[in-house]
């Protein structure tokens, strides 16, 4: 073929057509098909291809030409898999093989088996047929072979998810194709890598690859691998939290897709505009020898002077027949061409209407995004100009609403893309319709309180009470529909019904049906139709006026298709809008089960038969999660990262780990996948990580693990997750508000930039344990915010990375959620390299500061009387702080604080202060121990003495 010039080789190969038929040489003409057949192959013409290799085959299969017959069968396997049709392409290549004598050179056919088993998910026999390949091509030298086959085993290797494995059969095939110059096999190779490198989270080598990729394809024009490389160049910055630039590069895949597809639509109209002249060409020579048939007839007639008139006429009759019928198929295909034609244009037309829609998307976008971004800056700097609270406590409350609209925005864009890739996934657990209302309405009272709209609930008395479905898919769906009846109307009222009905001739199911009404601007038939659209409002104007991104209703129709239901508007311009949605949802057989939306136990879960193993570095992070489930009785042991989880689990046999991603040493990825691969353990894994995407969810899943929670941790999705794998019938009983409220707790409601009050309530309602946070955290933090400024100093961003994350965590959960929000913006920034300095030394600064203001509390908690303690005393105390270790209660922190006041300067005070380091340190198994023996020296003792109390 001309390097890619199909029409001209289009009709090279039907002239050596023509030629073979004059030389009457079959074998030329049967090559020439075949040829035929490969272009018709390359441009998309399956079914054209299959008929030129078929008459090919013919004549081969006469002549007994075995090779060039395998050839053809070889050729027609490769189409029926383009095609989609496997048991075809299977058939035709083992009828292939069967044919060659030496099977060594059976390797393109022993590469397309594996092709076929591993897009029908047979990978295990996929990787025996490749292996074969691989010998196969190695024994013939085929180094282009080679690179096929070494691909198709590291794909296969991906779908075992063994990403590791695949890396080396792509790296192999990289340098073969890199000593044998062979860029074009290069550029498939290098995306899978890329692809290979982003499942392990090595990001950056990741975009390194894909750009390489990116360059190769730009240079020699392959357009429908550079699109391939760009969409995944943008999951790639998707993982790295770089938005703009993810957007940037799906622009890129779309504007190259678009491109190609154009170009190929190009490339069959003007091939088969070839192969048509060159037909047309056949039949007017065929014409031309007709009447020169003709001619020389009617000169024998001239000659013999016969009476043949008859005979003549019938003859031109014929001839003008075949005439009219050649007109006729000429007309048929030019009919044919010309629909061809307005297809294309028709195409087209969509193709820039799509493009203009996403173009209008992407600068709305960027003016929603903008303003939000703008209002952030602009006020944040006001903040910091004002001197006055009144002032500055108005500026972070608008600071606040800007960021939970940028919060929404991302949202909104995540679940679009998830649904648009089919990785959107359903759920089917136990639900409760009035919680889902109650929730839903809670989430927007307050700005319908702030128009002025009355905001109104009505749900059918015959209600059930749980119905099995999606709950956080239907909760998204009635917030997107109340949150534009609240956005749409300026008066008046709004309200929402639900209500559940028998599904016809479905006795198991019930259909449940909503309806959210506003007294709003209404919308005309022309702005109906374009609703459920994506990237589109009713008009621009709505657009300026109302603002909004034009996803929400697009993605609330995709919700309800892929719940099996319909969504629907009901509406007249002045007069209000009524969206309506009908889901079929199974009916709850037997007792009502907790649902998801809405955790509510019988009590607080005994699992004291239960080990578990806590990996985690950060101290504050694992004071939380001993502190959820010390209430549980459940005995648990730690590690504080990867290694030491595995050497622990070699030795000791615990029921559940509970994982934290991001640590040093070896992360919480690698030491599942080793525990699963290494160990052969299958015991339940559970990821604890501030990531809470879906990819995330989905590494977790990929190296073994069993469930996601993510930071901070919630009491109630604590409990119930691990009780999926923790079962038991015992529970102990709720704690009474009234009781807790009376424990003592410290005045810190007052303390600036904390909120105290919703880190309590994340903590289960446990203001010991948040006593308890705040105290490690003053002690932790009082080095890191010189530390920030050391480590910037010294450029060392990687440990800047990771004391930001660790600190993130930390602040959030103690009700910093400033300083944590700062946190994570800088960890995004510095996960890919070096950051502006100001924003480091500004956390660096708030850190400070937050500990000035805590320094008071802790310094005057640090203050006690001089007073005497005897040993019995100190015997009662130790075994009161025994018995907190046994059952891991925060509380012997406090315990151990006053006890190490009572003895400073004593006999016990360096006794003390290594028991102290062990709690701290939350070795609480070793501490028990080191109690142990103090009591039994204390035992040991006599006479009594008491013990003088030396400290200041």
């Amino acid at each position: 073929m001309f390097l890619g010039e199909y029409s001209k080789s289009m009709n090279a190969a039907r002239e050596a057509e023509e030629l073979a038929e004059k030389g009457l040489s079959p074998e030329v003409k049967a090559r020439a098909q075949m040829l035929q057949g490969n272009i018709l192959l390359t441009i998309g013409e399956y079914t054209k291809a299959i008929v030129k290799y078929q008459k090919a085959a013919n004549y081969y299969q006469k002549s007994n030409n075995k090779l060039y017959l395998g050839y053809c069968y070889n050729n027609m396997a490769n189409t029926y898999k383009r095609s989609g049709q496997y048991e075809l392409s299977l058939q035709y290549y083992k009828k292939f093989q069967e044919l060659l004598e030496d099977k060594n050179k059976a390797g393109s056919a022993e590469k397309g088996i594996g092709d076929v088993m591993l897009l029908t998910g047979q990978v295990e026999e996929a990787f025996s047929h490749y292996n074969i390949a691989l010998e196969r091509y190695s024994h013939d030298k085929d180094y282009l072979g080679l690179v096929l086959a070494l691909n198709g085993l590291g794909d296969a290797y991906l779908k075992q998810g063994k990403p590791l494995d695949a890396i080396q059969q792509y790296e192999q095939a990289i340098e073969i194709s890199s000593k044998r110059r062979m860029d074009f096999a290069n550029l498939a190779t290098l995306h899978r890598k890329a692809s290979a490198l982003l499942l392990l989270d090595r990001e950056a080598e990741a975009l390194e690859w894909v750009n390489k990729a990116i360059e190769q394809a730009t240079i020699s024009g392959e357009k429908e691998e550079l699109a391939t490389s760009f969409r995944i160049k943008a999951e790639i910055l998707i993982e790295k939290g770089d938005f703009k630039a993810a957007i940037n590069a799906l622009k890129s895949a779309q504007s190259t897709e678009e491109q190609y597809r154009g170009d190929r639509t190009v490339t069959q109209l003007t091939v088969m505009q070839a192969l048509f002249e060159s037909e047309a060409k056949e039949a007017q020579i065929a014409e031309l020898e007709e009447q020169n048939q003709m001619l020389q007839l009617e000169q024998q007639v001239s000659q013999k002077r016969t009476e043949n008139a008859w005979l003549t006429a019938t003859l031109l009759l014929g001839m003008l027949g075949a005439i009219a019928l050649w007109a006729m198929l000429m007309q048929r295909e030019k009919i044919r061409l010309a629909k061809l034609s307005q297809q294309l244009t028709v195409a087209r037309r969509q193709a820039e209407a799509a493009t203009e829609a996403k173009s209008a998307f992407l600068a709305r976008m960027s003016h929603e995004i903008r303003t939000p971004i703008n209002a952030v800056t602009g006020l944040s700097r006001l903040a910091l100009d004002s001197q006055n609270e009144r002032e500055q406590r108005g500026h972070l409350v608008n600071i606040l609403d800007a960021g939970e609209i940028l919060l929404r925005l991302v949202d909104d864009i995540l679940d679009f893309s998830r649904i648009e890739a089919g990785k959107l996934s359903i759920e089917c657990v136990a639900l409760t319709p009035r919680e889902l209302l109650k929730s839903t309405l809670n989430m927007h009272i307050v700005q319908a309180n702030a128009k002025g709209l009355a905001l109104v609930e009505d749900i059918a008395a015959d209600m059930p009470r749980q119905l099995l479905g999606d709950p956080w898919r239907i909760k998204q769906i009635l917030n997107n529909l109340v949150g534009n009846a609240i956005k749409f109307t300026e008066q008046g009222t709004v309200t929402v019904r639900l209500c559940a009905n028998p599904a016809p001739d479905q006795p198991d199911l019930l259909m449940l049906e909503g309806a959210v009404s506003d007294t709003g601007i209404g919308l005309s038939q022309d702005q109906q139709d374009a609703l459920f659209q994506s990237f589109s409002q009713a008009d621009d104007s709505i657009t300026r006026r109302f603002g909004g991104t034009g996803l929400g209703l697009a993605i609330c129709k995709q919700l309800c298709d892929l719940m099996g239901g319909r969504i629907w508007v009901e509406s007249e311009p002045g007069h209000g809008s009524t969206f309506r949605f009908e889901l079929p949802l199974k009916r709850l057989a037997g007792n009502p089960q907790p649902c998801q939306d809405s955790y509510l136990p019988k009590g607080i879960p005994d699992w004291s038969q239960y080990r578990l193993l806590l990996v985690e570095d950060n101290e504050v992070n694992r004071q939380v999660a001993i502190g959820l489930l010390q209430k549980t009785a459940i005995e648990i042991q730690v590690a504080e990262h990867g290694q030491q989880a595995l050497d622990r689990l070699k030795d000791e046999f615990f029921d559940l780990v509970l994982m934290d991603i991001q640590m040093p040493v070896m992360d919480g990825l690698t030491a599942a996948i080793l525990i699963r691969q290494d160990l052969e353990l299958q015991l339940p894994i559970i990821a604890m990580t501030a990531h809470a995407m879906e990819a995330d969810r989905q590494k977790s899943v990929k190296a073994g693990m069993d469930g996601h929670l993510a930071k901070p941790i919630d009491t109630q999705t604590l409990y119930s997750l691990l009780g999926k794998y923790l079962h038991t019938e015992r529970y102990f009983s709720l704690a009474s508000p009234d009781a807790e409220s009376n424990e003592p707790t410290w005045q810190v409601e007052q303390l600036a930039g904390l909120n105290v009050k919703q880190a309590i309530a994340r903590l289960g309602g446990n203001p010991q344990l948040y006593q308890s946070l705040l105290g490690a955290f003053f002690r932790d933090q009082n080095e890191t915010a010189r530390q920030l400024r050391q480590l910037l100093a010294q450029h060392d961003h990687s440990t800047l990375f990771r004391l930001i994350h660790s600190l993130k965590s930390s602040s959030a959960y103690i009700g910093a959620s400033g300083l944590s929000a700062q946190c994570g913006a800088l960890e995004a920034i510095l996960e890919q390299g070096p950051c502006d300095p100001k924003p480091l030394l500004k956390v660096a600064d708030d850190l400070e500061a937050l500990l000035n203001t805590l320094a008071p509390v802790f310094e005057s908690s640090d203050q006690s009387s001089p007073q005497a303690i005897d040993e019995s005393e100190l015997r009662s105390q130790l075994q009161q702080i025994l018995a907190l270790l046994k059952q891991s209660d925060f509380m012997v922190e406090e315990k151990l604080a006053a006890l190490q006041k009572l003895l400073a300067g004593g006999p016990y005070a360096e006794q003390i202060a290594r028991l102290v380091k062990k709690v701290d340190d939350v070795e609480y198994e070793r501490a028990g121990e080191l109690v142990t023996e103090m009591l039994a020296e204390l035992q040991d003792a006599a006479p009594h003495h008491k013990l003088k109390v030396l400290n200041p």
